[in-house]
């Protein structure tokens, strides 16, 4: 590198989506056992403050 060499310093823009724009997965799954096993993960996280309250 010669000391007479330059480079463009270009900032990079930002992204024009929402940060909660995420890609989707490919999978082979209905809606309805999505939202099982929501609400059975959200069943097991209460249960488990419950008993931790005790």
């Amino acid at each position: 590198m010669r000391r007479d060499d330059k480079f463009p310093i270009v900032p990079k823009l930002p992204a024009r989506r929402s940060p909660f724009d995420v890609p989707g997965l490919k999978m082979n799954i209905a809606r309805k056992e999505i939202l099982e096993a929501l609400h059975e993960s959200r069943e097991v996280y209460l249960e488990g403050r419950i008993e931790r309250a005790r």
